[in-house]
């Protein structure tokens, strides 16, 4: 038969064989099992550097980012908010670390990663177009970017970046 278990820490393991007439394998072959946890995916910002927060004249931010998990990605997206001077005064700012989903009132989109040739390693290297947002004079982009690992079995783990602000 088949038997199958989910091993969440160190333990061993062994088959106990008893023959037809109910005799017993005298000392069976253990087997040890090592659990190796899974981290959350780690996201190292190489573009934009914290607090770089000028624009060029082209609208345009240089996203360029280094990922890695022990087990791989299952996407990457670019979350942002823009707060005008007229509602500024009522934008509260998010506690980064208590983001589990993407705050009310802000926008997200996926983006594509790279795969590096090392296995759990990817790269994130693009220009983001900021006309696609419409930005007045005087309005400020909040954004940051966040990387989720492929954990079907403990449930997905994520990476953020700071929160830039432009």
């Amino acid at each position: 038969g088949e038997v199958q278990f989910r091993a969440k820490s160190k333990c061993a393991w062994w088959i106990d064989l008893i023959d037809a007439d109910q005799l017993k394998n005298r000392r069976p072959l253990k087997h040890s099992i090592r659990v190796i946890p899974d981290r959350s995916p780690r996201l190292k910002m190489i573009s934009p550097r914290e607090n770089e927060g000028a624009l060029d004249p082209g609208m345009r931010i240089g996203l360029v980012a280094l990922a890695e998990d022990d087990y791989g990605f299952s996407r990457m997206r670019l979350v942002w908010k823009v707060v005008s001077s007229v509602t500024r005064d009522l934008f509260k700012f998010p506690e980064l670390e208590n983001i589990e989903n993407i705050p009310g009132g802000w926008s997200e989109k996926d983006l594509e990663l790279k795969t590096l040739g090392a296995s759990g390693r990817a790269a994130l290297d693009m220009e983001w177009d900021l006309n696609e947002l419409a930005l007045f004079p005087d309005d400020e982009l909040y954004f940051y970017l966040e990387l989720f690992d492929n954990d079907g079995w403990n449930g997905v783990k994520s990476g953020r970046s700071v929160i830039y602000i432009y």
